[in-house]
């Protein structure tokens, strides 16, 4: 190598090395080419903090951090929470909770093209209710054609209830499916024009996870239900008034000489749960003592078969003479319900529930409307008296008083050509008692009519007489209280035209249209030996 070569080299080194002194200097670059580089590709990344936010049941917003080299972009998929993205992350926020159990869920910080994924995990406490939650509805039954069911709840009023109808909904409904505790709603019914009741059921739940079914009976269309035997010649019988609520039956039984006759018959009303008037003969025929066992020492006499309309009883040995008796048969509103072939015309679900030892409770007496002590000649003649379409609501010391002796008189004023009885409840307030989950009203009056020809003898039928002479009649009416407990009988006796009025039924319908009314007219205490 020469002189001049070797010093060009040496030039080229020094200035080499003053170069790669210098910053940003690549050797690849005054080489051509990446000279074979073995340096990393660069790596992208995601942080987030915290991994976990926590709220109370009142909600809020807080803080993610959020430290990337990529793009990215935020999911989550929980309704209550939502976010927006800030400066150094995001914002989270997070609705208030009205339920009980704590609830979570998960925000993910996502680069979908570099596979990157974050996730912070979000909890709620649940929420304690102030206050306990309730609902109610203003009726449970309602007749055919009530259209409107009123519905109220109570508790917290930050909580929500929503109502789901999960019976019924081809004939309920309700525009209100969610609202705010402490709001009320409305059922809407159409009419029912089917002879059978339905049953709607309606779920209220609350957001403090607090639930409630709750059902609304509406009743078949009430149709006037007339025995057929009504149109007789009965001279007991009171003239037929059309009401949607009003019941006409006649009860038979059999006598020990096996002839099937007429006990009684009712004009029964379906509302009060109570007859607006019990008609019937008095004669010695059902009075004759029969020989049937109504306890231990006794072979005939009142049985006490307390009972729904139609059911079948017979005497069974007890230690308690109030209950020495069994149910033979019955309609059974469970394997029988709503069969219309074998329900009574007057439905169990309409009769006061009389059966237990206490009857209408403290205070009050099982009042017979027909007496136990007119109808002793078979256990059936006398267990019908017992039914709860003969039976009224009445004070505990009139029963047993001043009633017993109007009930004294009319036995001792049977006859050969029978006595025509009517006896009936006026109800001139709207008091009513709860018994077992039905309302019974409470008569405000009882009243007792008598008719039967003077001497008792004559063997005409009533509608044959044309002399207003040849019958006696009278009425007793009471006021049903403590106050008719010891009063003397000739002191309420009044006309049968005077109870009429008040009434508004017109009795004694089969008596001679020429002479119903003098005869009606009379308040004469004298002919009935006062």
């Amino acid at each position: 190598m020469n002189r001049k070569m070797k010093r060009f080299l040496c030039v080229l080194a020094v200035a080499v090395l003053a170069l790669t002194a210098c910053e940003g200097f690549d050797i690849n670059d005054l080489l051509g080419g990446n000279g074979g580089s073995t340096d990393e590709p660069t790596t992208y990344e995601i942080s987030v903090e915290p991994l976990l936010l926590q709220f109370g049941a009142e909600g809020g917003e807080k803080a993610v951090e959020i430290e990337a080299n990529v793009d990215f972009e935020l999911l989550c998929e929980a309704e209550w929470v939502s976010y927006q993205v800030a400066e150094n992350g995001a914002v989270v926020t997070v609705r208030s909770h009205t339920a009980k159990d704590k609830r979570k869920a998960m925000l993910v910080v996502f680069n979908k093209e570099y596979e990157i994924y974050k996730s912070v995990t979000i909890e709620q406490e649940g929420y304690t209710p102030s206050q306990p939650s309730s609902v109610s509805l203003d009726k449970s039954e309602i007749a055919w054609d009530e259209l409107i069911v009123k519905g109220s709840t109570s508790g917290d009023t930050n909580l929500l209830c929503s109502i789901q109808i999960t019976k019924g909904v081809d004939f309920c409904s309700t525009a209100i499916k969610q609202f705010k505790v402490g709001g009320e709603f409305i059922l809407d019914f159409t009419k029912n024009m089917s002879n059978a009741p339905r049953t709607a059921e309606i779920v209220v739940a609350f957001s403090d996870g607090f639930a409630k079914t709750l059902s609304v009976t509406q009743l078949a269309k009430e149709v006037v239900v007339v025995d057929s035997s009504y149109d007789r010649q009965w001279a007991e019988q009171p003239e037929k008034v059309e009401n949607k609520h009003y019941i006409h039956k006649t009860y038979y039984s059999t006598l020990m000489d096996g002839q099937r006759v007429r006990n009684f018959s009712v004009c029964y009303d379906t509302v009060k749960m109570c007859s607006r008037w019990v008609a019937y003969p008095g004669h010695s025929v059902y009075r004759k003592w029969g020989s049937y066992q109504v306890g231990e020492n006794n072979n005939s006499g009142r049985t006490n078969a307390w009972a729904f309309d139609d059911a079948v009883t017979e005497y069974a040995p007890s230690t308690d003479y109030n209950c020495a008796y069994s149910i033979v048969s019955k309609y059974d509103s469970k394997t029988d319900a709503y069969d219309t072939a074998k329900e009574p015309i007057i439905p169990h679900r309409r009769q006061a529930d009389i059966c237990f030892t206490n009857g209408f409770g403290w205070g009050w007496a099982r009042g017979h409307m027909l007496p136990s002590s007119q109808r002793y000649n078979t256990w059936e003649n006398n267990a019908q008296t017992c039914y709860a379409t003969n039976i009224m609501v009445q004070q505990y010391d009139f029963n047993g008083g001043s009633w017993a002796d109007v009930e004294a008189l009319e036995r001792n004023k049977n006859c050969s050509d029978t006595l025509y009885v009517v006896v009936g409840t006026l109800f001139e307030d709207n008091k009513t008692i709860s018994r077992f989950g039905r309302t019974i009203g409470v008569p405000t009056h009882c009243y007792k009519l008598l008719l039967r020809t003077k001497s008792g003898s004559t063997r005409k039928a009533i509608s044959d007489i044309t002399s207003a002479d040849e019958l006696i009649c009278i009425g007793f009416l009471f006021e049903n209280d403590e106050s008719s407990k010891d009063v003397n009988i000739s002191t309420v006796a009044t006309s049968v035209a005077e109870i009429e009025k008040r009434a508004g039924f017109k009795f004694f319908r089969n008596l001679n249209p020429a002479i119903a009314d003098k005869v009606k007219s009379q308040n004469r205490p004298s002919d009935w030996g006062l």
